[in-house]
């Protein structure tokens, strides 16, 4: 059985176009910006992968897209990885706190 291991970092590590190939490449990921963007009632993605980057600096906007995309790599990649290699593994994940 192989392990994948997922680091992540806080705030002050977001940059405009985090995640944006992972949003092109998936509907489930799309899915979860617009149910973030519907809580948040703000458009995340557009913010995310458009920005203006001092806007997405505002702990209002940082804290949601740094969730999203550790939501997005913690539940939806780890799982994909494993199902492609038909091997048995145990993704975990892992940030500050």
């Amino acid at each position: 059985m192989s392990k994948t291991a997922l680091f992540f970092p806080g705030q002050a590590s977001q940059y405009v176009g985090m995640g944006h190939d992972l949003y092109e490449g998936s509907p489930q990921v799309r899915d979860l910006y617009l149910m973030a963007s519907d809580e948040m009632g703000a458009d995340l993605a557009e913010l995310s992968f458009k920005g203006p980057a001092e806007e997405l600096k505002r702990t209002r906007f940082t804290q949601p897209a740094i969730l999203d995309i550790r939501w997005v790599n913690t539940v939806h990649w780890p799982w994909r990885a494993c199902c492609r290699s038909r091997t048995p593994c145990e993704p975990w994940s892992g940030g500050p706190s």
